[in-house]
């Protein structure tokens, strides 16, 4: 490694270091990363300005054009079935099996539970983290004021939709599932046996920690406010009216229940019929026009459209900032030097169990640096999957790791998907990265760890 490379290692160190820190300090996520991304270029013997205007732009740019209308469309799909009445049918119909539960510390860990597995269902069902985040916070918010248990606990539902299930769930439709299927040809069913244990060990880990995170919570006095106030803010509870507030038969209970989903199947069906997933939430909103035409008026999707897409805007650039942060850091001569030379080091270890470990080390690098799980897997395998496959090991072997690893570095304080939960869910790094940081970092990377160790023993099922 040559000077300008070491160079711009300690620059791409020091610009995740100000992206961490400004993210803590609550600073504006545009401004921020821009001054990482000067370091970066600084360190990298690039001119910041022609960095800046050319690679950071470029990226944020193209982010916006593939996603500025699914944030749109996403935002006001959630405001129209929360101004319908679905998300509080659906939060209360939630809320009657979590009662079930006798103490206030396990109604809680119940809550949470339940708002884990519907996100675990959305992901296995392909839906992508950027627009579940948007349906869920309107039932989530719902269920927790209700209940008056602390909002910031929401976030420990993250398992559902993060590391643990998108990784640990073999078959899942999501992107970092299908690329070592579109490199090497492997099913998407890939090593169950192996993904089925080291799922069922994180998941021992998530909710051992959870419980007694809630149990501290609680047991504190803790209630929705003060950690709910700005999402109060942002989305307005509907108010209930005399008749809805009236205990109906079991029968009425489970129509309206029914009635209430009805817009989140539709949009789901349509999503994974190949349509666009932008236009998926259009046709998710006509739903709820046809569906709740007697408690969502025509009228009143104007004025959720001037609510939605100011904050959908804000989100998207949000989102952009941190890309065009990765953008820059992946035209820098150490990434240019790491991906080139990892080839070497694998030809090196063909065969041994130390390939293995090279795998998960380097889609590990890959996802830490550009905060994407797709984004660093694609990175890796696109230049080194032939490498890989020639070593000797079996392909699904390779499959199942690399998709586990891509769970681990991608939750890094300034990852963008991240920042985008934090932005809808209304919370900030302060208030609840470290249950991102437990439940899809450390106990994700144990989890991967595991089965990279049975592997390397020459288990395979």
């Amino acid at each position: 490694m040559g000077t300008i490379e070491i160079l711009s290692l300690v620059g791409i160190v020091l610009g995740i270091a100000i992206l961490i820190f400004c993210a803590y300090r609550r600073i504006n996520i545009l401004l921020y990363s821009i001054l990482a991304s000067v370091v970066v270029l600084a360190f990298s013997g690039q001119w910041p300005w022609q960095g800046i205007t050319g690679v950071f732009m470029s990226g944020f740019a193209e982010y916006v054009r593939q996603y500025m209308l699914l944030f749109i469309t996403s935002t006001l799909f959630s405001f129209m079935l929360a101004e319908s009445g679905a998300t509080t049918v659906i939060a209360t119909s939630i809320m009657k099996l979590v009662n079930k539960a006798k103490t206030p510390v396990g109604k809680a860990f119940a809550a949470v539970l339940a708002l884990g597995v519907i996100q675990a269902i959305l992901i296995i069902g392909g839906v992508n983290a950027i627009v579940y985040v948007f349906m869920l916070t309107g039932i989530a918010r719902d269920l927790f004021k209700k209940m008056n248990i602390p909002w910031h606990l929401a976030y420990l539902s993250i398992w559902g939709g993060g590391s643990t299930v998108a990784c640990f769930i073999p078959g899942i439709a999501q992107v970092n599932n299908i690329i070592p299927n579109q490199v090497w040809g492997t099913s998407l069913m890939s090593l169950p046996g192996i993904t089925l244990i080291t799922f069922a060990f994180a998941m021992v880990l998530t909710l051992i920690y959870s419980y007694f995170v809630i149990k501290k919570s609680i047991n504190s006095g803790e209630g929705f406010f003060p950690t709910g106030t700005k999402l109060d803010e942002r989305y307005p509870e509907r108010q209930t009216t005399e008749e809805e507030g009236v205990k109906k038969p079991f029968i009425v209970r489970l129509g309206k229940l029914l009635l209430a989903l009805l817009p989140l199947i539709v949009m789901f069906v349509v999503l994974n019929l190949g349509v666009s997933p932008s236009l998926s939430m259009l046709v998710g909103c006509l739903a709820v026009v046809i569906f709740h035409f007697k408690t969502y008026k025509p009228k009143q999707i104007f004025k959720d459209v001037e609510k939605a897409v100011p904050v959908g805007i804000s989100v998207v650039a949000n989102f952009c900032a941190i890309v065009g942060f990765g953008a820059v850091v992946s035209s820098t001569p150490f990434y240019t030097w790491l991906v080139s030379n990892i080839e070497t080091v694998i030809t090196g270890a063909t065969a041994g169990p130390s390939t293995l470990w090279i795998l998960v080390g380097s889609i590990s690098v890959a996802c830490g640096i550009t905060a994407t799980a797709a984004g660093g897997l694609q990175i890796v395998l696109g230049k080194l999957g032939g490498v890989f496959a020639a070593s000797g090991w079996s392909l699904p072997v390779l499959h199942r790791l690399s998709v586990m690893t891509t769970g681990v570095f991608d939750s890094l304080p300034h990852s963008a998907a991240i920042m985008n939960g934090f932005q809808v869910f209304c919370v900030d790094h302060k208030m609840v990265y470290k249950y991102v940081f437990v439940e899809t970092v450390l106990i994700t990377g144990l989890a991967t760890v595991l089965a990279t160790f049975l592997c390397s023993l020459g288990l395979a099922f």
